[in-house]
């Protein structure tokens, strides 16, 4: 006689075994961020770079998104030589389809690189790449932007980005709004910030890094003070919607940082409509971020943070990161240095 044991897992088990799903990208989606493909393929496609009149000292693959079946980024690459000093920067729209589906385009531009109508596809990636229109989606290079600093001197649709992007007015901004958001900020003091534009729409949004500085003998680290914190901006009423849903996120079980990292929501300014948020801690181990969300919760709690587990109990593994503002298997960033032709596919 035999017999048939059925065990059902648990919710939580079946959760883990969804995400296990994003752990490692397809080959043929990973490929696309890898800089040695990128470089190698660039370098065999791109007259200029075959050639050797111009050097590939750098490519970046950013902010790729799913829409529409197939993903959109922006690829920017920096380039020397061609009789001019120093590098220069290069932003290409990509679009990235997986295998089988790139449709018909150009395997080699007709017109130079960083011209417009500039248009290449990268078959051997299933990538299609053209000139980044000027003043487009993301590329930080509209009118009223120094390229040199990315501060932007005037939009109309988005009146906090001025001052955002001034590091002087964005310090005092930064300072008393952050020691507002939690008890455990409330003795803050910024010494200086530098802002980054990592995305910009103009008119439309505005993605700001901040990293944050604070005076000597201030002891940040040991306070959890952010050394990275992130702004955005919008036109309308989206950021007022994304920090009602950050919220309710920081406030149910998935705050705790059990099963995944979310960014903290810090404050939200209505009268420039600017969201404040912390970074989602992907440099940070599980204990370390388990510490900081159980003492910030400990000191905003009335009741000394009752029932929340120590710091001191083993470390939880570290769970999948959500990047913020992203679909949940959105690529990373890369960065390749000393790109060289001849490099292996």
């Amino acid at each position: 006689m035999s017999s048939t044991v059925t065990t059902q897992s648990s919710p939580s088990e079946r959760l883990w075994d969804g995400l296990r799903r994003f752990a490692a990208l397809p080959d043929w989606l990973g490929a696309a961020v890898r800089p040695d493909r990128l470089g190698a393929a660039l370098s065999r496609q791109v007259p200029e770079l075959a050639a050797g009149a111009l050097e590939l000292t750098g490519v970046e693959a950013n902010r790729l998104r799913l829409k529409d079946g197939h993903w959109t980024g922006l690829y920017r690459l920096t380039l020397s030589g061609g009789g001019e000093a120093g590098e220069r920067r290069v932003d290409l729209s990509g679009s990235l389809y997986p295998p089988g589906a790139l449709p018909p385009g150009p395997a080699r531009p007709e017109v130079a690189l960083g011209s417009a109508g500039w248009h290449c596809q990268l078959a051997e990636l299933g990538l299609d790449l053209q000139a980044e229109e000027p003043g487009g989606a993301d590329t930080g290079a509209a009118t009223g932007t120094d390229a040199a600093t990315g501060a932007v001197s005037a939009d109309a649709a988005l009146p906090a980005l001025a001052a955002l992007t001034d590091p002087t007015g964005a310090r005092g901004l930064l300072e008393q709004h952050l020691r507002a958001a939690s008890p455990a900020y409330r003795d803050l003091r910024v010494a200086s910030c530098t802002p980054r534009v990592v995305r910009y729409k103009p008119g439309s949004r505005c993605t700001i890094l901040f990293d944050l500085r604070y005076p000597p003998g201030s002891d940040a680290s040991a306070r959890d003070w952010p050394e990275l914190v992130v702004a955005k901006t919008y036109r309308g009423d989206k950021g007022r919607i994304a920090w009602e849903g950050m919220q309710a996120l920081w406030q149910s079980p998935l705050g705790r940082g059990d099963v995944v990292a979310i960014a903290e929501p810090l404050a939200y300014l209505p009268d420039l409509r600017v969201l404040l948020q912390g970074p989602i801690g992907e440099e940070r181990t599980g204990r370390a971020r388990a510490h900081t969300g159980w003492r910030r919760r400990r000191a905003a709690c009335p009741g000394g943070g009752a029932g929340r587990t120590p710091p001191g109990r083993p470390a939880r593994p570290v769970p999948p990161q959500l990047p913020a503002g992203t679909g949940a298997a959105a690529p990373g960033r890369h960065r390749l240095h000393r790109l060289r032709r001849g490099l292996p596919g």
